[in-house]
């Protein structure tokens, strides 16, 4: 499985939504999916096929800290290893974030934002008949979880290594919540995907509808 697919797998066992990949990418309520190998790309929109609706505002609040297997960090100050909780917040540090496998990731957002589809019983009702809609082969973007500012660093060959240096408080909240403010990459080196200081949508709840109209 490549790294579309294992991130995809994590949030949906963990968290039960999907992934937007790659994240940040812009989507929205009302997209109409297809899976294609391993990423959900958007093909319509409900209103391609004539149906309306009103978003509501998500009232359960969750953020991202995943990492895959074989993805470490490495916290270095003053020439020494620092557990991330004894940091001094004043002096410069530098984090180290190594990926030893292929296909393999790290995450970090603040608390995500979220909006979704009030009522999905009226849109499946509204696509029993609507004209070219796939009811096996095609999802709909019901919820969209947005991170005003995230990390996300993949690797998809594995035995990569990338650095970064800022001042403790700001290295900190780097690997604890994804801000970059004051953190600058310190290697010359890189990983396959590198998104820093970006924001946008990073995950999102996909339905598909039954012939009668209901979620499945």
């Amino acid at each position: 499985m490549g790294l579309p697919g294992k991130f995809d797998g994590r949030l949906k066992r963990n968290l039960g939504v999907r992934a937007v990949w790659l994240p940040g990418s812009e989507i929205v309520l009302g997209t109409v999916l297809q899976r294609r190998d391993e990423a959900f790309l958007p093909i319509a929109s409900l209103g391609d096929f004539g149906v309306t609706f009103a978003p509501r505002s998500m009232l359960n609040q969750v953020s991202l800290t995943f990492q895959a297997r074989g993805v470490s960090s490495t916290v270095v100050q003053a020439g020494a290893q620092v557990d991330l909780s004894r940091i001094d917040t004043k002096a410069n540090a530098e984090i180290e974030i190594g990926f030893k496998r292929e296909a393999t990731y790290l995450i970090r957002t603040p608390t995500l934002s979220g909006e979704e589809i009030g009522s999905l019983l009226t849109i499946g009702n509204a696509l029993k008949e609507a004209p070219g809609w796939n009811h096996s082969r095609y999802f709909v973007v019901a919820g969209v979880y947005r991170a005003g500012e995230f990390l996300f660093l993949g690797s998809q060959t594995g035995n990569q290594t990338v650095r970064f240096g800022g001042r403790g408080d700001a290295i900190r909240d780097f690997l604890t919540v994804g801000a970059s403010a004051n953190v600058a990459r310190t290697s010359s080196s890189s990983v396959s995907i590198e998104i820093v200081g970006r924001g946008g949508p990073v995950a999102m709840r996909v339905v598909r509808f039954k012939r009668d109209g209901r979620v499945y």
